[in-house]
């Protein structure tokens, strides 16, 4: 990897075709304080280059002894003030010099957004290349897919044993062009909470993989999926304890016990027993949120449920059935039913979905995930 900027800068150079169709030569307008940059190069501390579950390609690197994640993607201001905000400074966008540009458009492999033509190439960038002056590195820069940098402080990496990957796929929670499934506002906001409260201890990204989802119903299926994983931890931490009051050895952390447990043997016999038990666990505490997800999504309206003040069995028995409508958007989903079968269900009420079983989640982290981040097993 080289940090050589004279060969930095014949590489960012060489992304463009000249009319003869070979690589551009020439050179780029020097910094006008060199020794500055070459200096700050010079102190950059190698990464590695990735891709993350949103498909955006990025670089790690440590620069002041900070961790810098490079992602191509680019957002407005006000979209980075959020994330900065959100994250209490632990997360802030960087503007960075040029040396250490052309390094990352070399590790990004960065390539020229738009169908330049020869003559364009021509006039713009081979021609000021081949002058004394050279070329701005400033047109390099408009002519090639967008990139930001990120810092990332320590107390936030402290927070959990999360990798570059995964801050990336947070960070772009906050770019609207990568969510390409138009999750919601209410949907992206639960996402980043539970991201925030459990970097440790979510185990899954299907979070993200709903971001770049191509239709609403898929977002669903994989906010569903986390979901199932969520039915594990409770049960696996009556295990625990459960071993531990048996004087054995329970050293394996919850949440990889909880993993193993998803991935051997998943809970696909007891699936809808298992969803029961979940609304059951869940309306104890919101059956208001049933109550507005039977108003506001139209697969459930036709549903006769219980008013909050009827009795329980009145409620426990609405939930009931609307667990059974739950699943069977799952399965038409997952499963190929007969055009007859399938309910009708708009994008805007798979978002009310997306919502509901976002906070349904989002409900039991903070009752379950919090107890075992606590270390009390």
């Amino acid at each position: 990897m080289s940090k050589n900027l004279t060969t930095l800068s014949a590489s960012a150079l060489g992304k463009f075709l000249n009319l003869r169709n070979e690589p551009v030569v020439g050179k780029i307008t020097p910094p006008k304080d060199f020794a500055t940059e070459k200096a700050v190069l010079d102190n950059l501390i190698l990464g590695n280059s990735w891709t993350g579950s949103s498909g955006v390609r990025g670089y790690d690197f440590k620069l002041d002894n900070k961790l810098h994640i490079a992602l191509t993607m680019k957002c407005a201001d006000d979209h980075f003030f959020s994330l900065s905000q959100d994250t209490q400074d632990g997360i802030k966008f960087e503007n960075i010099p040029g040396s250490i540009y052309l390094f990352l458009a070399h590790q990004l492999q960065l390539m020229p957004t738009g169908g330049f033509t020869p003559d364009w190439v021509e006039e713009y960038i081979a021609g000021p290349a081949s002058s004394e002056e050279g070329l701005k590195l400033d047109v390099i820069i408009q002519s090639l897919e967008d990139i930001s940098v990120f810092s990332v402080d320590d107390a936030f990496l402290a927070m959990g044993n999360i990798t570059p990957q995964y801050i990336a796929n947070y960070i772009s929670t906050y770019d609207p062009e990568l969510n390409i499934g138009r999750l919601g506002d209410k949907a992206l906001q639960s996402i980043r909470e539970i991201f925030l409260r459990e970097k440790k201890h979510l185990t899954q990204e299907n979070f993200f993989n709903a971001l770049t989802a191509t239709k609403p119903q898929h977002a669903f299926l994989e906010i569903y999926r986390v979901l199932e994983f969520i039915f594990f931890l409770p049960r696996v931490r009556g295990l625990l304890l459960s071993l531990q009051g048996q004087g054995l050895s329970a050293q394996m952390d919850i949440m990889a016990l909880a993993s193993l447990c998803h991935r051997e043997l998943g809970w696909k016999r007891i699936e809808r027993d298992s969803i029961d038990r979940l609304f059951k666990d869940y309306s104890a505490a919101n059956y208001n949120e049933f109550i507005d997800l039977h108003a506001s999504c139209s697969p459930f309206t036709s549903l006769v449920i219980a008013e909050s003040t009827d009795p329980l069995e009145k409620r426990v028995e609405s939930v009931q059935k609307m667990g059974e409508k739950f699943y069977q958007l799952r399965n038409q989903i997952a499963h190929q039913f007969f055009p007859d079968d399938i309910l009708a269900c708009s994008p805007a009420d798979w978002t009310v979905l997306i919502e509901f079983t976002l906070n349904c989640i989002k409900y039991f982290y903070e009752r379950d995930f919090e107890i075992a981040a606590a270390g009390d097993i």
